[in-house]
């Protein structure tokens, strides 16, 4: 009795139980639709970098090997070495059709970059030694890089703009040349006797959609290798589906779309950027270019940090080269303008002085000496200018000579009247092509007075073209300066500073590189941005005002700040 109600019941359920298995068979072998295929998308990131052993101890961490197989990112730890990292489109996939059996698992493009170092034909033994050439012109260029920002933080303070942004990456930059030093000493330590082993270390885990969104990122096993270079399969390591998170597609269907590359739509504004040139990080536009803030560490070296617009360099930030240059201030089109500064009461101003603060047309003119105050930057360029202009006179440069004949009838008494008033004072020579040079330093030191405390003398040079042609061109030019230059130190115990205009920096002061190594610049350049050369003064503009001198007079302001103007009294006044 009881055996023949089991058996009618399970006749009356068969029906029901054959409907839901065709519904269920149904459902799972229907073709997915475009949302299911979504729904099922993400990212895989791959984190990873190698390790280099001799004798079975770790000796160097590394990101990868470029296309000369030079190590990108060397570094003396695993905490310390940049790692590589490579996003590839994936899917939630079941491993079975009829049944829910994901457990995790996903099916993802292949995108390990394997080094042709892991080649058995590979010696390790000579790409170590190409390293060690390759780190050591690497170090000596960071050497160089570090000296330009050291300048920069030394003739600057926090209240500039970009300061705190290059003392950061001074800071890294300083580490990283101390790293790479400690691994180039660590190579060397590598001889043929030792058993060099290279393994690579790989990490995985699943990114939000979109990539850059703050979210959790799940571990991942790797659980084949890839096959035919087209995909890989991973799983979670907990083997379960994330929370929210459903799926039917199958693992060939997973696959057949890896094959295809079908892309996922990806809208991020931040992250990183990879090509060629060079790696990108910051926040970038739909088209994938640099728009907003961020970094690009080129290839050979180079760094540029701050404001993008479509793919270019434009408004604030700083570039620092091999070279090495260190540029900071306004970027307009991916150029260069300069660094603009902010003129106020905390800088130190000067001015230059000749017969022409004296003598205006006919009329001749003295200078109130008690009411020196600067009221006027000049009207030739714009300025950024916080409160009001009125600057005392920090120090005045006087003309005394011009060429071996032509004296300042005025320099005797202005010098006398600024040493009187407490006004640091120096004097210049306006250089001349059509005299001898020796002639011309026997002539300035002759009628010029040289006291304790007074500023180094400057030579002043700014011939034209035409003049600078006539005398056989800039490296005569030179030899007549150096001339001047080397008599003048040597009878005063002091090396003058050199002043010419922007012009002939651009075009003819390359020329000399020992005289731009050797001696500090002041430089005439009517603009709105800093010249960008190291410089100890700017003259700003030809028509300044100055409340107590009648006329137009030339306004300078130094390259610096309170604690480098008396780093520049200390070492550079005369001692007598």
């Amino acid at each position: 009795m009881i055996r023949y109600r089991s058996t009618n019941r399970f006749r009356r359920l068969l029906p029901w139980v054959c409907i839901a298995a065709a519904v269920l068979v149904f459902w799972r072998c229907r073709p997915l639709s475009d949302a299911e295929q979504k729904a099922a998308e993400t990212l895989v990131e791959c984190t990873s970098y190698y390790v280099l052993s001799a004798d079975g101890k770790p000796l160097l961490y590394f990101t990868r090997t470029d296309g000369n197989q030079a190590l990108e990112g060397a570094a003396f730890s695993a905490d310390s070495v940049s790692k590589d990292i490579q996003v590839s489109h994936a899917y939630w996939v079941n491993r079975f059709p009829l049944v829910p059996s994901c457990r995790g698992r996903i099916v993802a493009t292949a995108f390990d970059r394997i080094s042709p170092l892991l080649s058995a034909r590979t010696d390790l033994y000579q790409a170590m030694q190409d390293e060690i050439n390759r780190l050591g012109k690497k170090v000596r260029q960071r050497q160089g890089m570090v000296a330009e920002m050291d300048y920069y933080l030394k003739t600057h303070n926090v209240q500039d703009e970009g300061y705190n942004q290059i003392a950061d990456y001074h800071h890294g930059m300083v580490l990283d040349k101390d790293s790479l030093s400690r691994v180039l000493k660590a190579l060397k330590t590598v001889n043929r006797a030792s058993l060099l082993q290279l393994k690579y270390v790989a990490r995985y885990q699943v990114a939000p959609v979109p990539y850059g969104k703050r979210g959790r990122r799940i571990p991942l096993r790797l659980t084949d290798k890839a096959e035919d270079g087209t995909y890989r399969v991973l799983r979670t390591l907990d083997r379960r589906l994330p929370e929210g998170v459903s799926t039917r597609m199958s693992l060939s269907k997973g696959k057949q779309l890896i094959r295809t590359r079908r892309p996922i739509v990806l809208v991020p504004r931040t992250g990183a950027i990879q090509d060629s040139t060079g790696v990108y990080r910051g926040e970038y536009n739909a088209r994938r270019q640099p728009d907003g803030y961020g970094a690009f560490s080129y290839t050979n070296g180079n760094y540029y940090e701050g404001g993008w617009t479509g793919g270019e360099r434009d408004g604030f930030g700083f570039s620092v080269t091999t070279i090495p240059t260190l540029k900071v201030g306004e970027w307009k089109e991916d150029r260069y303008l300069g660094e603009r500064i902010v003129h106020r009461s905390d800088r130190l101003y000067g001015i230059d002085i000749a017969k022409y603060q004296h003598e205006i047309g006919n009329k001749k003119y003295g200078i109130d000496w008690s009411d020196l105050r600067i009221t006027s930057l000049g009207t030739m360029s714009k300025k950024t200018v916080s409160g009001e202009v009125d600057y005392p006179v920090s120090f005045v440069y006087i003309k005394s000579t011009e060429g071996t004949t032509v004296k300042n009838a005025y320099y005797r008494s202005d010098y006398l009247n600024a040493r009187k008033h407490g006004i640091l004072v120096g004097a210049y020579h306006f250089f001349s092509t059509y005299s001898d040079a020796r002639q011309q330093a026997a002539s300035f030191l002759k009628n010029t007075r040289f006291q304790t405390d007074d500023f180094p003398p400057v030579l002043d040079v700014e011939p034209s073209a035409a003049q600078i042609e006539a005398v056989g061109g800039s490296a005569e030019l030179f030899r007549r300066v150096r001339t001047w230059l080397e008599i003048v130190e040597d009878s005063i115990g002091v090396r003058p500073i050199l002043y010419v205009n922007q012009t002939f920096v651009n075009k003819y002061l390359p020329d000399a590189p020992d005289i731009m190594e050797k001696y500090q610049v002041w430089i005439a350049r009517y603009g709105e941005y800093k010249p960008n050369v190291h410089l100890v003064f700017w003259q700003l503009c030809p028509d300044g005002k100055v409340n107590g001198i009648h006329g137009d007079v030339d306004i300078n302001v130094f390259n610096g700040y309170q604690p480098q103007f008396e780093e520049f009294l200390e070492k550079c006044r005369i001692r007598r």
